[in-house]
């Protein structure tokens, strides 16, 4: 099943963080190309297509992020698609348009077609066959992708040198050439007609644009507002709401980079939670504990990543020691939501602190009051624990126990009834 993005939209996995949807579609057309060539070729050509392009639309997706931009990739029956928000700069532009083909080029298809060439693999049929697919994939249509053809990369490069206009002209020149070319190859009469299908459909686009007027360009327009945009969403100071959001999705990076940005002035509280999170719960325990001292606003998140690192002890104990005046009434804010929020075994241990925190006369209830959390965990043992410290400093009792719902869980368990009876005892 696939998931969602931040937008909405379905994606199968995720590669460094990028989304990436693969439609049924994609695998069509390999599998029409290469079903004459036998199993081996058939495998081998599907197997170098799904990385091959999904190795170009990374460096696409790359370049994005490099810029400022999320980006999401599609693979589909045209090849992939990797969408972003419009880099700023023209330069900028024409680099995430290069770091599509340019790296399948020099890292894959040139070295492959060296070692293919030299015969490396000619003894394993295998080996053979992905050799040869590696090179021609990522070398021939990665040149036949640098040829200005619009929407192709080389004609998206033509249309950000020299606007639409010109790009419309080169795609239809270019278009026709390509034809001529793959059919003086003896190629594939599909790829001939392609071409010229991607020739006549330029020209019409040409046509239609010269004549509603359009040499202003709609796509440039909406270009400029995006890019806009895009810098105004930049240049916007960031919240912690955001960061927050970012850590309740798991994507760290983002938290991270916000908080980065935040500087100073990020809470204590998402300090604490992205040093957790990142495996330091000595330094995290300590901006906890400055956080909850503050009373600040506590987001869910930030109590299930210190319940999950097993920090609310230490953090309890912290603000036990820190003796500070608002201390207590922190560790009942604390203890409160952790039980709310449903981390009933990190709040026994944070009930079990505050009850031990003073021995005076309010130290029974304290002591009841952890067997009644431990008991929403179902650990009879440390149920019994407390019970006993209750029942020593003269608050639970046998009557008291068998007549709370809180305890009811525990009713049908062997070893409760000689837990209870023992508190009258002595």
């Amino acid at each position: 099943m696939p998931g969602y993005d931040e937008h909405g939209h379905p994606y199968h996995f995720r590669i460094f963080g990028f989304p990436v949807h693969v439609g049924w579609d994609f695998f069509l057309w390999p599998v029409v190309v290469a079903s004459r060539l036998g199993a081996v070729n058939l495998i081998s050509f599907v197997g170098v297509m799904f990385v091959s392009v999904l190795f170009h639309e990374l460096g696409h997706a790359i370049a994005f992020r490099a810029f400022g931009s999320p980006a999401a990739i599609r693979l589909w029956g045209l090849g992939g698609l990797t969408s972003g928000a419009p880099p700023e700069h023209r330069w900028q532009d024409v680099v995430v348009s290069a770091a599509g083909p340019v790296p399948p080029l020099l890292l894959i298809g040139i070295p492959a077609f060296v070692a293919w060439n030299a015969g490396v693999g000619a003894g394993d049929p295998w080996a053979d066959a992905i050799l040869y697919f590696l090179w021609w994939v990522n070398l021939v249509w990665s040149i036949v992708n640098l040829v200005p053809i619009l929407p192709m990369d080389g004609g998206r490069l033509c249309e950000t040198l020299f606007g639409r206009g010109p790009a419309r002209v080169a795609s239809v020149i270019s278009g026709l050439g390509l034809a001529a070319l793959v059919w003086r190859l003896g190629w594939s009469p599909i790829s001939v007609l392609m071409a010229v299908a991607v020739a006549v459909y330029n020209a019409y686009k040409y046509l239609d644009e010269r004549g509603t007027g359009a040499a202003a360009d709609p796509v440039r327009e909406w270009t400029r507002q995006a890019r806009a945009d895009a810098r105004a969403q930049r240049s916007a100071p960031p919240t912690a709401d955001q960061a927050w959001a970012a850590l309740t999705d798991g994507d760290r990076d983002t938290a991270r980079a916000v908080a980065a940005r935040l500087g100073v002035h990020a809470p204590m509280l998402l300090s604490g939670s992205l040093l957790a999170a990142d495996g330091r719960p000595d330094a995290a325990r300590n901006w906890f504990v400055a956080g909850l001292l503050d009373d600040a606003p506590v987001p869910p998140v930030a109590d299930a990543v210190m319940a999950g690192s097993g920090l609310a002890g230490p953090v309890a104990l912290g603000l036990v020691g820190s003796g500070d005046a608002r201390a207590p009434a922190a560790l009942e804010r604390l203890l409160a939501r952790l039980i709310d929020r449903g981390h009933v075994g990190e709040a026994g241990r944070v009930a079990e602190i505050r009850a031990d925190a003073h021995d005076d006369a309010d130290a029974g209830r304290r002591w009841y009051e952890a067997a009644r959390t431990w008991a929403r965990a179902g650990d009879v043992e440390r149920v019994a624990s407390s019970l006993h410290r209750s029942a020593e400093r003269g608050h639970a009792g046998s009557a008291m126990v068998t007549g709370d719902p809180a305890f009811s869980r525990l009713f049908d368990d062997p070893r409760f009834p000689a837990i209870v009876a023992g508190l009258d005892s002595g």
